[in-house]
């Protein structure tokens, strides 16, 4: 590969800007590149259209199997093995092909496809997630109750994985995210946020390194919400109290 020429995109007024728009609705300008590619053949692989789908939602699988005359296509938990722990598999006898999986029956989570060779052996592996159709979170924390400056470990399943959810903490007396201020606060994708694929279950620490203030908390009752797409719309919460 080899780049031929790259043109900074943004705002007309911009003196820096090789392409340049009137109304540049964005606080991020764009880099538009040229490239010369040199084709390869294209190696064992399984890929999927999409990652994150909602319950029902249908996954369409793409493998590539070169020298394997019959390849198996199995949906496994998140990390698990198959065919011991298949939840549903398809086998193909072309070295291309394309399959499709209903995710009506899983319950929200991670989830891998395998790709298996003739024998069952493992080729190949991708991972999706599949997030309810309802916004009704488990959230919680590790201990109910801290004493002044402990961390506090925040988890979260079902979550509907949104790439800006967020999870704030309220004092118990003021804890309407919609009329009252959030303490602490941090993306369920942490740094990553809106980098990478969301995920329907994870966990963040609270501690003197995360955003917003007071660090250490007084003592007192406090809410932790699981807040939807950078907004302030609950989906779930989780009551601790500091000492």
């Amino acid at each position: 590969m080899e780049t031929l020429d790259s043109q900074l995109v943004g705002e007309a007024a911009d003196p820096l800007v090789d392409i340049g728009f009137e109304d540049w609705t964005s606080d991020h300008r764009a880099v538009l590149s040229t490239f010369e590619l040199e084709p390869l053949a294209l190696p064992t692989t399984v890929s999927l259209d999409r990652r994150m789908l909602t319950a029902g939602d249908e996954v369409t699988v793409h493998h590539n199997t070169p020298g394997v005359s019959q390849a198996t296509v199995a949906v496994v938990p998140e990390g698990g093995d198959a065919p011991q722990e298949e939840l549903t598999s398809q086998s193909s006898d072309n070295a291309v092909g394309t399959m499709s999986f209903d995710t009506a029956e899983l319950e929200p989570g991670g989830y891998d496809v395998v790709l298996l060779d003739e024998a069952g052996l493992e080729i190949a592996r991708n991972e999706f997630w599949v997030r309810s159709r309802k916004a009704d979170v488990q959230v919680s924390t590790d201990r109910s109750t801290y004493g002044a400056a402990d961390p506090v470990e925040v988890a979260w399943e079902d979550g509907p994985a949104n790439r800006w959810d967020w999870i704030g903490v309220y004092r118990a007396g003021a804890a309407d995210p919609e009329e009252d201020d959030y303490l602490l606060w941090g993306y369920t994708g942490g740094h990553d946020s809106g980098a990478v694929p969301p995920s329907v279950m994870g966990s963040m620490i609270l501690n003197g390194s995360s955003r917003g203030r007071p660090w250490p908390l007084p003592p007192g009752d406090y809410v932790v919400h699981y807040l939807l797409t950078d907004r302030y719309q609950s989906a779930g919460r989780a009551e601790f109290t500091v000492r």
